[in-house]
């Protein structure tokens, strides 16, 4: 900026100093005969040259518009063109990315003997209604969790687990039963254990055993059963020859399952 006001003040300089001799000089010139006419349309010149240079020097520009910045530091703005600085630590806290909740269990039976510890005491209710319940197919989820279950086991060498109706329907009634009672337990206190209510169907198994877990979606409750050993050891059990899955929206997790195994000699 400096260097600017120099090179315009020389400039300056360089338009008043001819104008000065001509000013200075021009009297005598017109007392000699020359046109004085000339020498007052040079001095107007060098006024007006004058001004323009003048304003260019006084002039700092107050009002004129910002030159905008390259990069917009502000923060990040919503749709709504709000600013929104914490929009990170909204995604951070958001529930959307907390991890679901999830709950398992697990519980195995050979030649129909089952220790119910503490749950002896409950008393068994309303044993018949579920045992009405006609099951002919699997839904979307159930279908999902049983292609899952038979890629592990094959992995392992071992035999895919086939689909047995009527251990679909101890499935089907131990989830919803779970949600409509409000507990997760292996041991029902309408239906009793998961073996009772396979004697309740006529099930003749040498081997059985349940999962039951509560989680948000199909992929989550199959990849928790996994990491546990427990579970795991069921799914991969090779003596298994079939398998009832039962999921049911519903309850505090989003959905309840229940994988109930079984070796039918078959």
């Amino acid at each position: 900026m400096r260097l600017k006001n120099i090179i315009t003040w020389i400039l300056i300089c360089a338009l008043i100093m001819p104008t000065i001799v001509l000013v200075s000089t021009g009297t005598a010139y017109a007392f000699g005969g020359v046109d004085l006419n000339d020498n007052i349309f040079n001095v107007l010149k060098a006024l007006l040259a004058l001004f323009f240079l003048g304003r260019m020097v006084g002039d700092k520009n107050p009002t004129s518009e910002p030159i905008a910045d390259p990069i917009d530091n502000s923060a990040i703005q919503n749709g709504n063109g709000e600013q929104s600085d914490d929009l990170v630590s909204q995604e951070e806290t958001s529930p959307d990315n907390q991890p679901p909740p999830v709950e398992i269990e697990v519980v195995t039976q050979d030649d129909g003997v089952i220790n119910h510890q503490e749950n002896d005491a409950l008393e068994i209710t309303d044993n018949k209604d579920w045992t009405e319940m006609k099951v002919y197919s699997l839904n979307a989820d159930e279908e999902l969790m049983l292609d899952m279950l038979n890629k592990e086991r094959l992995k392992e060498g071992l035999n895919p687990l086939k689909i047995d109706f009527k251990l679909v329907q101890v499935a089907r009634a131990k989830s919803q039963n779970m949600i409509d009672q409000d507990y997760f337990s292996h041991f029902s206190p309408s239906y009793g254990s998961p073996f009772d209510m396979m004697q309740r169907l006529n099930i003749d198994y040498y081997l059985a055993g349940e999962n039951i877990a509560g989680a948000p979606n199909v992929e989550w409750a199959h990849n928790e059963l996994m990491k546990s050993q427990s579970h795991r050891d069921n799914i991969l059990h090779p003596d298994y020859t079939h398998v009832g899955i039962g999921i049911i929206d519903g309850g505090p997790y989003g959905k309840m399952f229940a994988q109930e195994f079984a070796d039918l000699g078959y």
